[in-house]
């Protein structure tokens, strides 16, 4: 996505503010992911940006600086995509949601965040630093079928977190509470090439359809999904 000098304050502070904007992803004509290295200061991240009385108070009780200022850089996100944080809302079930229509989600891992973006397409992000705690809980959220292709651990380590990644970002999509992990999100793991992998998703009344492409960098995984448009 190119930046809009319109979309820019004059001045060098929030020029300054910028520069952590890690990576842009446009994906096909409609998806656009953008990615936020957190590397400044909660007082920094405040300038220039301003929050909606919800936000305000969620932003008080965040007892983290990390979670803080993650917040905050998600609200710089927005600005950049051309949306304010009171054009951001949030439904029954916590998933985020914009007043003109196009579908958002949103993720936070330590020092990164990112958001996607489509009207399209339902889409789900999912951002995660690979560390070795993956491989204790990976029978919590691996269905048996779709195995482990590795020995070596760090390979196993890349590749539970990328299926972590997936699977996580189609449950942001469906939001549907109690929706098992290793029983009901189901990621074809052996499909051809590393982007897209295909998956789906087993309801009692329907089964929908996934695209979850991937990046890595840094030692994190980053993994976004769109529903397929028709059920399979």
């Amino acid at each position: 996505m190119h930046l809009k000098l319109a979309q820019l304050r004059k001045g060098t502070d929030y020029f300054e503010i910028l520069m952590p904007l890690y990576q842009t992803i446009r994906h096909e004509p409609d998806i656009v992911v953008c990615l936020w290295k957190v590397e400044e200061t909660e007082e920094a991240l405040l300038r220039d940006i301003q929050l909606s009385p919800n936000s305000v108070e969620r932003y008080k009780g965040m007892r983290s600086e990390v979670h803080r200022c993650g917040f905050l850089s998600i609200r710089h996100l927005l600005k950049i995509a051309g949306y304010s944080d009171f054009q951001l809302h949030y439904d029954s079930k916590g998933k985020p949601w914009l007043e003109d229509g196009k579908h958002i989600s949103i993720s936070h891992s330590f020092n990164f965040t990112g958001i996607i973006l489509s009207r399209s397409y339902e889409v789900g992000i999912d951002i995660e630093l690979q560390r070795p705690k993956i491989l204790r809980i990976a029978e919590r959220f691996i269905a048996p079928d779709e195995g482990i292709p590795f020995a070596d651990e760090q390979l196993k380590i890349q590749f539970l977190t990328k299926i972590w990644c997936a699977k996580e970002s189609i449950y942001k999509i469906m939001s549907v509470p109690g929706l098992s992990f290793s029983q009901q999100i189901l990621v074809n793991s052996a499909s051809e090439g590393p982007n897209p992998l295909t998956a789906r998703v087993l309801l009692k009344e329907k089964v929908e359809g996934f695209d979850v492409f991937f990046n890595e960098f840094e030692g994190y995984t980053l993994g976004w999904a769109r529903k397929m448009n028709d059920e399979i």
